[in-house]
């Protein structure tokens, strides 16, 4: 158990490095002694030498904002995250990426609307969907953005060589999108099923994704069912 949350302070959003070796997650909570005004923090823990880093300090306390969904490489280098500012009742999202190895923090994007994030094996490639822009890919190494790739999706997964994007487009399909040459291909059709969530695999290879479609003839109920696409 890595977490020790009270009933109103938690935890959420675990995501693991590929050989299992490094965790982060976000939380309210004060483990290390740097979050006692309990804002959602972004945390780090290191499963070989069983340390637990804080790596975002939102000041200002709980209604100020905080730090939230956290992405982390595959190679546990590198975590993506989003910021989030509370101003006017509304909140604002930024993107911001921490390099675990030298210890140095990233902003990506200016305070916008809805943001989300995902990352590359080697945490040399984010893709960053905002809300009214689009989808972009940032490349760590050079420090800047490609132009829009595909409109805002609702939710989405990248390959761990950061070849291919899988997708939830706004008509609740599921596509899948190859960068190296542009292209687009419908997994599952518009309209067959809501909170999709579709994963890919590490290698490019597969999908997963729940839906209400019957493409086997074995969901004649329209059931939510578990559906895996071998690409």
């Amino acid at each position: 158990q890595i977490t020790n949350d009270g009933s109103y302070y938690q935890s959420y959003g675990p995501v693991l490095s590929a050989d299992g070796n490094r965790l982060a997650y976000y939380s309210a909570t004060n483990p290390t002694g740097g979050n006692s005004d309990r804002n959602m923090e972004v945390f780090v823990y290191d499963r070989p030498s069983a340390q637990l880093r804080q790596i975002t300090d939102m000041p200002g306390g709980s209604l100020a904002g905080g730090n939230q969904t956290p992405s982390l490489s595959g190679d546990g280098s590198r975590v993506a995250f989003q910021r989030y500012v509370i101003s006017g009742n509304y909140a604002y999202f930024q993107t911001q990426t921490y390099d675990l190895n030298t210890n140095t923090l990233a902003t990506l994007t200016p305070l916008g609307y809805s943001e989300s994030s995902a990352i590359s094996r080697d945490g040399k490639t984010i893709a960053v969907s905002i809300g009214n822009v689009g989808l972009k890919l940032y490349d760590t190494t050079t420090q800047t953005f490609s132009g829009v790739v595909m409109p805002a999706p609702l939710s989405f997964r990248m390959s761990g060589d950061g070849k291919r994007i899988v997708y939830e487009a706004f008509a609740q399909g599921v596509v899948l999108y190859d960068l190296a040459t542009g292209t687009s291909k419908t997994i599952s059709p518009p309209g067959s099923g809501y909170n999709q969530y579709p994963e890919i695999s590490a290698d490019g290879n597969s999908i997963v994704f729940n839906a209400r479609y019957n493409p086997l003839g074995q969901n004649a109920d329209g059931s939510s069912e578990v559906f895996r696409y071998d690409i």
